[in-house]
């Protein structure tokens, strides 16, 4: 049976479980080093950046209500939990307006503004008619 040459522990000498080789031991042959075109940069195509201060909410940190004219000027990023049905209805809703909308105005439509526009008649709907609203019903314990 012929000598095999034994596999390096590449591994086991990282993470120091073998002594490192000696100054006159040769290394283990790594190969050939991949190519890698580190002098060309990579383009990436992104947004312009969000300004994530979303310690308060937006009342608290102005002292005032939101209102349609203060949220074009400020934007932040929120997260939340929705279910998959009501993930289905925002994209069918956005696609509707959308082609609603035409070509012209499709840029606008976004389901950020959809969110936004929803939360602010619902909340609007709230302050005027209270536990009639359809806010209050839907969410009212049973």
């Amino acid at each position: 049976m012929p000598d095999r040459k034994q596999t390096p522990d590449i591994l086991g000498d990282l993470l120091g479980q073998r002594p490192a080789p000696g100054p006159k031991e040769p290394l283990p042959d790594a190969g050939k080093p991949a190519s890698q075109d580190t002098g060309i940069p990579v383009r990436q195509h992104t947004g312009m950046p969000v300004k994530q201060q979303a310690s308060r909410p937006a009342r608290q940190r102005t002292g005032k209500p939101v209102s349609k004219e203060s949220s074009e000027e400020e934007r932040l990023k929120a997260t939340y939990y929705l279910s998959p049905a009501a993930l289905d209805a925002l994209e069918e809703a956005w696609l509707q307006l959308r082609r609603m909308a035409g070509s012209e105005g499709r840029g606008r439509i976004s389901k950020s503004a959809i969110v936004e526009a929803a939360i602010l008649q619902a909340v609007q709907e709230l302050e005027s008619k209270e536990e009639r609203s359809q806010l209050a019903t839907r969410l009212k314990p049973k």
